[in-house]
């Protein structure tokens, strides 16, 4: 067998002593979470662990005191989650004349639209100006960046309708949304 196969990325170890209790809790999930301590440093984090493993806050809780009863974890851990973050607030309504404002500058925003433009090929509406500008503005895409997004909108969008469709700006800016999330 391969060490890379065995090794992904570095190395985790455990005691003798806790691989023996795990295997003699027959806890599957008490053993994957044992592994996400391991991996995190000992360091529990609820939000961590529910990311890692795609568990819920219930199922960490459980599964967490089964490991403080296996004496493999401490019993004053914190268990409950991370305060979600607050929800972003809306972009702000450009007006066109923000958008003119924009387009008589030095800035790089100018050249995007008119490399939209050319990409796209149509010339874009004072809706789809002000779409583009959110991913500039509010969600300070750099313009490569929303280059490089459209360029990868354009091939799914020709790989889902066939050659020659293009999306619109709408999906540019749905996307946009997801890549700055990420």
């Amino acid at each position: 067998m391969a060490a890379g196969v065995l090794l992904p990325g570095g190395v985790l170890s455990m005691t003798s002593s806790a691989a023996e209790r795990l295997v003699r809790s027959g806890s599957g999930d008490a053993a994957l979470l044992y592994l996400q301590l391991l991996r995190q440093g000992g360091q529990f984090d609820a939000e961590g662990v529910r990311k890692a493993l795609g568990w819920s806050a219930d199922r960490i809780s459980t599964t967490y005191t089964q490991l403080a009863d296996l004496g493999l974890a401490r019993k004053d851990a914190d268990l409950s989650p991370a305060p979600a973050p607050p929800e972003p607030d809306s972009p702000p309504d450009y007006t066109s004349a923000d958008i003119a404002r924009e387009m008589e500058g030095p800035g790089a925003f100018p050249h995007l639209v008119r490399e939209l433009e050319r990409r796209l090929g149509k010339v874009l509406s004072a809706s789809d100006l002000k779409m583009l500008y959110t991913m500039f503005d509010y969600l300070a895409l750099p313009a490569e960046v929303i280059l490089l997004l459209t360029t990868w909108c354009i091939e799914e969008t020709e790989r889902k309708y066939g050659p020659g469709r293009k999306p619109r700006m709408s999906q540019l800016k749905k996307e946009a949304f997801v890549w700055r999330r990420l």
